[in-house]
């Protein structure tokens, strides 16, 4: 009982590496979660010790050859992983440095992820706006990841999600 206590306080403890936390749901006979599994792999494929050192391109390079034709499950997990890189890299030195050049790709992205959301919410006749309202949660989230949208995009995207959620009934 004692081993299996040790591998849940791996589990639970934030300063557990993503390897260490796989390592203890394989010991606990638990499946992987996808983002740990694939957060694991990533770390390993590139050598580092923590998301922070990952490069953009390599972690770009890799959530498309990893999504690439997957599963929606796989897809979503290896959004979920970049979500993660991103909020690590955007607060770390190295991620500083880059931060322009990466807010101008981001932007450009997120701006895109709006228009296909959007236009997804309307193809389905108004009836599926998870997707718009992930978008535009994101971007209003943007100061807490590196503030790379404008005060006003912020406030009009935090806006337009609380009136989308109104109008589909999601509760926040």
């Amino acid at each position: 009982m004692h081993d299996k206590d040790k591998l849940e306080a791996i589990l639970n403890d934030p300063a557990s590496t993503a390897e260490e936390k796989a390592a203890a749901q394989a010991a606990l006979g638990q499946e992987a979660d996808p983002v740990e599994r694939l957060h694991a792999e990533l770390l390993q494929a590139v050598a580092k010790l923590d998301l922070s050192g990952v490069s953009f391109f390599d972690v770009q390079r890799f959530c498309k050859d990893r999504s690439f034709g997957a599963s929606p499950q796989i897809a979503a997990a290896t959004r979920r992983l970049y979500d993660k890189w991103l909020d690590a890299f955007l607060t770390s030195e190295s991620g500083r440095q880059y931060l322009q050049e990466i807010a101008s790709h981001l932007r450009t992205h997120d701006f895109h992820e709006w228009e296909f959301a959007a236009d997804e919410w309307k193809r389905s006749n108004w009836t599926h706006s998870a997707r718009l309202i992930s978008v535009l949660e994101r971007i209003a989230d943007s100061p807490n990841r590196g503030n790379y949208h404008s005060e006003e995009t912020v406030e009009e995207c935090r806006l337009l999600a609380v009136e989308i959620r109104r109008r589909a009934g999601v509760q926040s």
